[in-house]
């Protein structure tokens, strides 16, 4: 006997008479979902990788509901081979009917990779971003995409992390050239800021500290004492220590700010 076969989209049914009908389509949690749904008594035949529906009218009742899914078969298969490929995307989205939620920091070229992405959509509302693919060549797209976003989030922490590292490095070389300043340098009497570039200079409990590149080739450390902020001074008449030490390119590079770049270590004269 010549069972009859009816095709809707990636839906295969064969109608088997009284024995109801077999129904067949590529793996869906969301297609099978469906259609166990539809069909409570429906089972699965994991020999014949079928699901078999009971009854004489089943072959008709299936194919009324694979006619149904067809409209929705651009939902139903990428949200299920997205789902599939989880562990390939860098980073977490979830998945609401077709639309897939992918969150991530905003940042002018991420926003850029978005806006190219399948069905993209932007709420204002919950600062976040969707997208609908309507084929499996769209979760290609998809995965690409969230993927590129991922990579340059994690290229900017990267580069924050070194600034804050560089940072932290220049502030050591910087603190150990101060010191070298005090504990080496001639201290003198100045009746003002020497005259020159100032390099760096810092408020501190301690007092003002301030470093300049004077025109006669020293490196001073000029400390002020301390005075209230609403003082409508900047610095007193006279500071209150001076101490120099030859200028040299290594020593004022280390105390000069370089913002966002690696610094090299310095090696201070011995003794």
């Amino acid at each position: 006997m010549m069972l009859a076969k009816t095709r809707v989209r990636n839906i295969e049914i064969v109608d088997r008479g009284d024995e109801g009908a077999a129904v067949s389509f590529p793996r869906s949690l969301e297609m099978t979902a469906s259609l166990r749904s539809a069909f409570p008594r429906c089972r699965w035949n994991r020999s014949s990788q079928v699901w078999e529906v009971p009854g004489k009218t089943a072959a008709k009742r299936v194919a009324d509901w694979a006619n149904g899914c067809a409209e929705r078969l651009h939902e139903l298969e990428p949200a299920a081979a997205i789902r599939h490929r989880r562990n390939e995307v860098l980073g977490g989205f979830s998945i609401d009917g077709a639309r897939v939620s992918f969150s991530f920091p905003y940042s002018a070229d991420a926003v850029a990779i978005a806006r190219t992405l399948p069905g993209a959509r932007f709420d204002s509302r919950g600062k976040s971003w969707s997208f609908e693919p309507w084929s499996l060549a769209d979760v290609d797209k998809l995965v690409i995409g969230f993927n590129m976003i991922s990579a340059l989030e994690k290229a900017r922490v990267d580069l924050m992390r070194a600034r804050e590292q560089a940072k932290i490095e220049q502030d050591q070389q910087r603190n150990a050239v101060l010191r070298h300043i005090e504990l080496k340098g001639e201290r003198c009497e100045i009746a003002g800021v020497p005259d020159g570039t100032t390099i760096w200079e810092c408020a501190g409990m301690r007092g003002n500290r301030m470093v300049v590149l004077g025109d006669d080739g020293w490196l001073w450390l000029v400390i002020f004492p301390r005075r209230p902020a609403d003082s409508g001074h900047q610095h007193p008449a006279a500071p209150l220590a001076a101490c120099r030490i030859l200028a040299t390119n290594e020593l004022v590079a280390a105390v000069k700010p370089r913002l966002g770049s690696l610094g090299a270590a310095i090696n201070l004269p011995a003794g």
